[in-house]
């Protein structure tokens, strides 16, 4: 997507994304017939390895903030206690 975004800009990106989805939709009946082939401990395997792919993607964007903004600590703030909210209430539902 940067690739595109530094060529075509925000358009090019949102068109992308768009021609993505209309090729994922058409692919999906196909695919769909595939996958009873396949155990689900190799689609687990497959889900974590494509998780462990991108996790330093995510690293780069958790490390790429301005620690000395001075916004910084309400946003952090606001991301730990939906995280918080969130584990909390999803351990209450799972008992």
């Amino acid at each position: 997507m940067t690739l595109i975004g530094q060529q075509y800009g925000i358009g090019g990106i949102s068109g992308a994304v768009i021609a993505a989805g209309i090729f994922t939709l058409l692919c999906a009946p196909f695919v769909c017939k595939l996958v009873r082939f396949f155990p689900k401990a190799v689609m687990g395997t497959i889900v974590t390895l494509i998780g462990l792919s991108i996790l330093p993607v995510a690293g780069g964007w958790i490390g790429g903030g301005d620690l000395d903004a001075v916004s910084f600590w309400q946003l952090r703030l606001a991301v730990d206690g939906l995280i918080y909210a969130g584990h909390r209430d999803a351990n209450l539902h799972l008992r």
